[in-house]
């Protein structure tokens, strides 16, 4: 086996996670000496165009996504002589991707890398009425098992949960359970790389300690603990338990506050976190080596979401050693990761979580021993190198080789 097409809708988007791990893993796969063709929109050599769609795009845009034309005669010169073909996500570009594959007798795998539940969270009344939103979760999973599923022999999941989910409504594939991977870099701990970046760090640490309330009367000796938070603003994330956490916080005055993404949900959680009063406050999208320096300075990562596969963006924490305070919720996969019951909360309890932030800010030693914890368990059982091994052995089944 020596070429394998990757497919993904986006590979060109840096702030989603299902584009990341497919540049990840083709980088890593290139590095061990195979030919990869990866394609998408912004591919490098087999790039398709966006698909416009009325309400769909727009739709789709707000949750970070395009979706890509299904280019048949791009398609046609990428898997001309592959070994394999492994795709992504269940639309169009994807679909047809397995459809000429098979046709042309190629071993097929996919990704399951896309809840209907993440989708529905932000689809209006669908996503706000329980009911509703079960019934149209259990439908889309038939229709991408119809569509496309059913045509692979083999699955990756990122996620034991994710595995359950998809035996329960009926898939009957291999599936393969391993990590989307953290990359390497996530190991290195970043200083500011020009001078301006750091003047504008120190500015900016300036203008937060202005904003706390009140002036403290021994400012000098107050400690401050740098909360961040990564992610896709939108519903299913549940941000807005996040911030009234941060409102019912004993410690509120000595917290700063970085959430770092976009989204459907950015405008509501600036005027939230108005109206809780939150000081030492900044919401804002983030390059990942921006990111990264980021996260070394932070001190806390909260991950309130609701529904998850897995989350590279707290593997991404965890690299860079920051303890995590993670929701207990039963479709998020990320709760894996705890290590100890005060990086726990009860999905949607805001009091809860204010508890949790509480506990870590009184105990910096606990926080110091549990940070290298983290980026132990990050580099040892995560690395996109053993994830990569783990996509191998799966293609190796694939292909019968």
């Amino acid at each position: 086996m020596k070429t394998i097409v990757l497919v993904c809708d986006d590979v060109n988007d840096h702030g989603n996670g299902t584009s990341n791990s497919a540049r990840q893993f083709a980088e890593e796969l290139q590095r061990r000496g195979f030919e990869v063709r990866l394609v998408g929109i912004g591919a490098p050599e087999f790039s398709v165009r966006e698909q416009r769609i009325p309400l769909v795009s727009f739709l789709a845009h707000k949750q970070r996504m395009r979706l890509a034309h299904a280019d048949k005669a791009v398609l046609a010169r990428a898997l001309d002589g592959a070994d394999l073909v492994h795709v992504y996500l269940p639309f169009s570009l994807e679909r047809l991707a397995v459809r000429m594959a098979r046709s042309r007798h190629i071993p097929v795998t996919a990704g399951f890398h896309l809840m209907p539940q993440n989708v529905l969270y932000s689809a209006g009344l669908v996503g706000k009425i329980p009911w509703l939103r079960r019934l149209t979760s259990n439908w889309l999973y038939t229709l991408f098992w119809k569509q496309m599923y059913r045509w692979v022999s083999d699955i990756h999941v990122p996620s034991r949960m994710g595995k359950t989910q998809l035996v329960e409504h009926g898939y009957t594939n291999r599936i393969h359970v391993f990590s989307n991977g953290v990359n390497p870099r996530f190991t290195e701990v970043l200083a500011p790389d020009s001078a301006k970046e750091k003047a504008e760090a120190e500015v900016q640490t300036e203008v937060v300690q202005q904003q706390a309330e009140p002036p403290q009367q021994h400012a000098l000796t107050v400690r401050m603990m740098k909360i961040i938070t990564s992610g896709r603003l939108a519903g299913e994330k549940d941000y807005d338990t996040f911030l009234r956490a941060l409102a019912l916080c004993k410690h509120r005055a000595h917290i700063s506050v970085q959430m770092c993404g976009t989204g459907p949900k950015y405008h509501h959680l600036r005027a939230l976190a108005r109206t809780e009063k939150l000081e030492n406050f900044t919401i804002s999208y983030l390059s990942s080596r921006a990111l990264q320096r980021a996260l070394n300075g932070a001190d806390l990562f909260v991950h309130p979401a609701l529904v998850e596969l897995e989350s590279l963006s707290v593997l991404e924490a965890l690299a860079c050693g920051v303890v995590p305070v993670i929701s207990d919720s039963e479709l998020s996969a990320a709760s894996q990761f705890s290590l100890h019951q005060r990086s726990l909360f009860a999905a949607g309890n805001a009091k809860q979580l204010a508890q949790q932030i509480d506990w870590w800010y009184e105990h910096p030693n606990e926080r110091a021993e549990y940070s290298a914890r983290y980026a132990q368990l990050a580099r040892e059982k995560y690395s996109l190198h053993a994830s990569v091994d783990a996509f191998l052995a799966m293609a190796k089944q694939a292909t019968r080789m």
